[in-house]
Order: C-alpha cells, then structure tokens, then sequence
C-alpha cells in the first residue's frame, strides 16, 4: 500500500511537546510577575524538555528486543525503587511519591508503569503477569497514589485481555480491584474529599470548567488567561488542559485531543506490523499508557472525572514525568522504525503496509 513514511507519528510528540511548553511558560508567569520576565522553573522545564527529546531520539534508534531481554531486571528495580519510596521517599502533600536527587525529583511510579509493560510483553503466563501487575499497583497505591494505582492496575489487565487472556477471569480480578479501590478511597482522607468534591461538583469543579469556557471558540490569547492567577490549581501541570482551553480556546484542545487520538490509533495501526509478537504487546501497551493518562487528565479538567493530579503526557511540567513519555514515546518509534524497513535509513529486508 506504499512506502509512505509515519513522519507525523514520530512528530506528534514533540509537537505536543512543544506546545505544552509554551503553556507552561504562559501558566508560569503570574509566579514571577515584577521578578523577572523568564521563571526559573520554566528554564528548568526546558532544560529538561531538550534531555527528554534528545533521548526520544537516541531511544528511536536502539532495537526494542533491549527492552524485552532487560524485562526482569527493569521491573526488579523498579519494585525496589517503589518500596525505597514508600519509606523514604520526600513527602509532598502528604504523599511519598518521589526521590529527591538534589538536582533532580524523580517519581518512581512514571517508570515502573514503563517496566510493568516490558514484563508483560515477555511474561505469557497468566498468572506472574498478574503478580507483578498487583504487586507495581499495590505499591503505587501506598504512597498513597489511587489514581496511579488505578491506571497501573486497568494497563496490566489491559495487556492481559490483548494477549488473549479469558475475559471471566479478568472480571473477576477487576471487580476485586475496584473493591480495594474504592475502600482505598474511603481511607485516605485526600482521596476521599476529592471525591467528595467531584460528586458534589462544588466550586472548584466548576471553576475549571467556566475558565476553559471563558475560552471559547479560538481562545483568548496566549499569555492572557485569568484562570492560572487564582481559580485554577496547578494550571502548569495537573491542569494544564484548563490553561490550553482558555487561551487556546476550542480550537486549541481540539488540536491537542486529535493529536493525541492521531497517535494512539496510527502507532497501533504500525505496530501491528512487528515481526515479533512481544513487539506489538510493547509498543500497544505503551500507547495505552499514553492514552490513559491523556484521557484521565483531560476528563479531570472537563469535570468528568475526580481530581487525579496524572499529568497530560508530553505537556505538563515535570521532569520525571516527561523523561518517562518520551521515553515511552521512543520505544515506541523504535519498533515503529523496524516495522516501516527502518525510516531513518534502509537497511531492512520489507516494508510494511501502513
């Protein structure tokens, strides 16, 4: 069907990327008005948005079989990490969810979502697929993070329902999963008002939404929100989506959301191609990954779902968080490039029908 090669695939990252960051600039400037004209957390954010593309581009070009070899030694760093964390983590907001490095913060949970999927694509038994599902959840949800918890635990089972796995078992495991959940969300006080918040729709529900409806159709201007100065919480971050809206305005999520589904659906469409079965699990699962986390925060900032605090991937401001997209994102790229007779350069022996 043609030798086409997926340009925008391995754009739409960065292109994301691009745009959160003048977003964070733009969300940024109310906590440096009368200081300086550039906040240093925005140059810290573009440091660390050059690194994460830098690598995106470096991780294109190694073979993803590294990743399926290296599956269990990954996911074992990762649990100790996560339990390191647990007890020693920094607590920010009564959650222990990170290591402070000194130069660096880094959030274990990012990378461990990361390393569940390479488990899962060279793990074909059902039932240490779902161990090291639980046990990745498990952690995440005691630092507490429920949301995380959350997206970790429907991913693993996603995985598993992909490879073919009997859907009265996966039932079974998720109504137990929201069971713990939902009793997880009744003990930690946090989580519980959030939600309470969210089936209230009180104030700070609604003002998220009137900001982004403040937007309207082509926005009001970059730089000129009002939403970031006081009704929106974290607009560079856990609401991002709100400050794109109101700035942006429809015209602005409405690139932002086909961007994303342009993404998940053409890699999907790619990675089918991949000769090896383990590929197409990886690369599947990281688009998920993706997706999920897109789809949850831009649901929070609509008000349709509680307030997680999951960043918009390639967007918000984080530097964890950011590194583990793109990095995601270039394995991805790398198994695209084998699936398309290598796109950089030929040295493949068959090009697949995109």
């Amino acid at each position: 069907m043609g030798k086409r090669k997926p340009y925008l695939v391995f754009l739409a990252p960065i292109i994301l990327g691009l745009i959160g960051l003048v977003m964070v600039y733009s969300s940024l400037s109310p906590l440096s008005m009368g200081r300086t004209i550039i906040p240093p957390a925005f140059l810290k954010q573009l440091g660390v948005f050059i690194l994460s593309v830098l690598l995106y581009l470096l991780i294109i070009k190694i073979r993803p079989v590294l990743w399926i070899k290296g599956a269990y030694v990954f996911l074992g760093l990762s649990i100790v990490t996560l339990v390191f964390t647990v007890f020693k983590g920094a607590e920010i907001n009564q959650a222990k969810r990170w290591i402070n490095l000194g130069f660096i913060t880094i959030q274990p949970s990012m990378f461990a979502q990361l390393s569940l999927i390479f488990y899962l694509a060279r793990e074909r038994r059902f039932l240490q697929g779902l161990i090291g599902t639980i046990v990745v959840s498990l952690l995440i949800l005691i630092q507490p993070d429920i949301s995380g918890a959350f997206i970790t635990l429907t991913l693993g089972l996603g995985i598993l329902f992909i490879r073919g796995v009997q859907i009265k078992r996966l039932a079974l495991v998720f109504l137990i999963a929201g069971i713990v959940i939902f009793a997880s969300g009744k003990f930690y006080t946090k989580s519980k008002r959030r939600l309470e918040i969210f089936v209230e729709s009180t104030k700070e529900v609604k003002s998220t939404v009137l900001t982004m409806v403040h937007g309207g159709i082509t926005g009001v201007g970059v730089g000129e929100g009002l939403g970031k100065f006081s009704v929106v919480p974290l607009p560079y971050s856990d609401y991002i989506f709100v400050t794109i809206g109101e700035e942006m305005g429809l015209f602005g999520t409405t690139v932002v959301l086909l961007l994303f589904l342009f993404y998940f659906l053409r890699g999907t469409k790619i990675v089918e191609y991949a000769e090896r079965a383990e590929y197409k699990i990886l690369g599947t699962g990281i688009l998920l990954l993706i997706e999920m986390e897109a789809l949850i925060h831009i649901l929070t900032c609509v008000g349709l779902f509680p307030a997680s605090g999951e960043p918009l991937p390639f967007m918000s401001q984080g530097g964890s968080a950011l590194i583990a997209y793109f990095l995601g994102a270039g394995i991805v790229g790398s198994i695209i490039n084998e699936s398309t007779d290598n796109w950089w350069r030929h040295r493949g022996t068959h090009t697949a029908r995109i």
